[in-house]
């Protein structure tokens, strides 16, 4: 006779949100050095990588995680019951966003960064995920607002980029990157006195400094840009 196994609940919690966090920073220095090993099509420091289109959603999925995290460490210590938590998990995540900060008696504000950045990388995120070739809207109301930024690669002569190579770039990477630590920057200022909340000290900005810093090391100019053709090749250690 077949002995009944018990299922024992789990008593405690890792946390995934700073797992995928540091994936992304290694990602992104990643394909800083191939692009440059690679003598890759660059605008100065910004280079063409696809990584771009595996980092958006990560990023997303990294903030959903923090959010999750939290609510469980507010459950965990008896500040929301579970019937609560359960309420505010089965939200979708533009509206879970706005409403976990209130719980500390705080808000985002919703009409410039972090809070419009993070909107586009949402967009961005459901544009990659539920992949359509129909993206004219998505051209008009997200990608004019990338290229102001800067973060696009402009091109060379008569090449150009088509949707989704217009946001294959390291900049691209590096701005999900860093909505995402400002969005989370921006969240521990809303209870600055609550010790339950997970520390983010290992979530930080990617900032310019650490990029001159890579092309000192590899010797390499960041003040001058890179013009390359073959950038539809596959690289294998890229992809």
């Amino acid at each position: 006779m077949q002995q009944r196994i018990q299922k024992v609940k789990p008593r405690g919690l890792s946390v995934i949100s700073p797992i995928l966090f540091q994936n992304m920073k290694s990602i992104y220095f990643l394909s800083l050095k191939l692009g440059l090993s690679h003598n890759e099509y660059r605008e100065k420091f910004n280079i063409y990588t696809r990584q771009s289109i595996a980092v958006i959603p990560i990023a997303i999925a990294t903030w959903e995680a923090f959010l999750n995290e939290v609510l469980f460490v507010l459950y965990s210590n008896n500040k929301i019951s579970e019937q609560r938590r359960k309420e505010i998990l089965k939200l979708k995540l533009r509206k879970k966003t706005k409403d976990i900060p209130k719980l500390f008696g705080g808000a985002f504000d919703t009409s410039t960064a972090p809070f419009q950045d993070y909107c586009y990388l949402e967009e961005l995120r459901h544009s990659i995920v539920h992949f359509d070739f129909d993206l004219r809207e998505l051209k008009h109301h997200i990608l004019d607002y990338l290229e102001r930024k800067k973060l696009t690669l402009p091109t060379f002569g008569k090449s150009g980029f088509v949707y989704p190579d217009e946001i294959c770039s390291s900049e691209m990477v590096r701005w999900s990157i860093n909505t995402i630590a400002d969005m989370m920057i921006k969240f521990t200022s809303f209870c600055p006195n609550d010790h339950g909340i997970i520390n983010i000290s290992s979530r930080s900005r990617i900032e310019e400094t650490q990029i001159r810093e890579l092309f000192r090391i590899m010797k390499m100019d960041m003040t001058i840009s890179q013009e390359n053709y073959h950038i539809g090749s596959e690289r294998a250690e890229l992809y």
